[in-house]
């Protein structure tokens, strides 16, 4: 009986050129298929690589531009390749123009995907209408993400940041933050796991005036509840203040609905410190007992101006509020 013959199943190796004969031979392609053939086998030759500018040059060959209008007549232009966006030499692969003619946005793509070598430029820039003035910019690399927007005179208008496509605060920075346009802060927030929260009893959200004092505080739960408005201690979740600095409004909140037992669950002021109004809640509807007011307001001197005694309050817990928070 004839044995049959055991196939090679080896595969073929390129040869061991020199890689500057290799470069030689690179030139030479004329055919997209091939080019990728060729930069497919060239790194299995151990230390022997095509130098990244070689590579874009010969993917330039095969690059072409795709120009198009949108219904407001802006013209946009992309740089393709193999159905892609990709373009070389550190140049946006996209680009998109107001009808003046001046730059609108820029992107920047290798072989389809955002991209870009030197980590410390943006990926994506936009213009003001002039097309010199930049009015955003996005840094992104595999776990972070900036994303910055600028006014005319640029000065820093919104800024946040992103570790692993989730906001996190880090050493107590807060990811996200607005400013006026003198730079002044106008709002600062603070997350854990993505959700705002702050610990040590500090606030989550805290807003200013534009002459720099603080407006608002807010704090949030924590853990499964984060995200909802919520304080201990039978202190208010959201305070706010007068330009002068002098307090507002109080306000309390139990897992995100409006809430207090000892007291009114909303407090108004007067810049000169009276109350103003008072309004009582439990879970989130008017509720007095014995059938008191629930809305009582007060001339800026202090005396009663009117109350008002809202039917729509419960005597209990909702079913659903227990049963969602674990409250009983």
């Amino acid at each position: 009986m004839n044995k049959k013959r055991k196939r090679n199943s080896k595969q073929l190796k390129p040869p061991q050129l020199p890689i500057e004969l290799w470069e030689i031979v690179a030139e030479q392609v004329d055919e997209q298929k091939d080019l990728y053939n060729l930069l497919r086998a060239v790194p299995t030759l151990g230390r022997h690589s095509l130098s990244e500018l070689l590579q874009d040059k010969l993917k330039e060959r095969f690059i072409i531009t795709a120009e198009s209008f949108n219904k407001s007549g802006h013209r946009t232009i992309e740089w393709l390749l193999n159905g892609g966006r990709h373009r070389g030499g550190d140049l946006p692969a996209y680009e998109s123009f107001y009808n003046n003619g001046n730059t609108s946005t820029q992107r920047w793509y290798k072989d389809g995907n955002q991209y870009r070598k030197d980590s410390g430029k943006p990926i994506f820039k936009e213009y003001y209408e002039d097309g010199k003035n930049i009015k955003s910019k996005l840094w992104e690399n595999k776990s972070k993400t900036v994303f910055i927007s600028y006014y005319l005179n640029y000065k820093i208008k919104y800024k946040h940041c992103k570790t692993n496509n989730s906001f996190d605060s880090n050493n107590d920075n807060p990811p996200e933050c607005e400013y006026y346009e003198d730079g002044t802060p106008k709002l600062k927030k603070w997350y854990d796991s993505g959700r705002l929260y702050r610990g040590d009893d500090l606030p989550a959200v805290v807003e200013y005036h534009s002459c720099g004092k603080m407006q608002r505080q807010a704090w949030y739960t924590t853990y499964e509840t984060m995200g909802m408005l919520h304080r201990d201690k039978g202190l208010p979740a959201v305070v706010k203040y007068y330009p002068s600095g002098k307090k507002k409004c109080e306000e309390w909140y139990e897992y995100g609905v409006s809430h207090c037992i000892n007291g009114p669950s909303e407090i108004h002021y007067w810049e000169n410190g009276n109350r103003r109004i008072e309004e009582w809640y439990r879970e989130g509807f008017y509720y007095r007992n014995y059938n008191e007011p629930t809305t009582i307001e007060f001339y800026e001197n202090g005396t009663l101006k009117r109350v008002k005694r809202d039917t729509r309050y419960i005597t209990t817990r909702s079913d659903n509020y227990v049963k969602t928070f674990g409250i009983g």
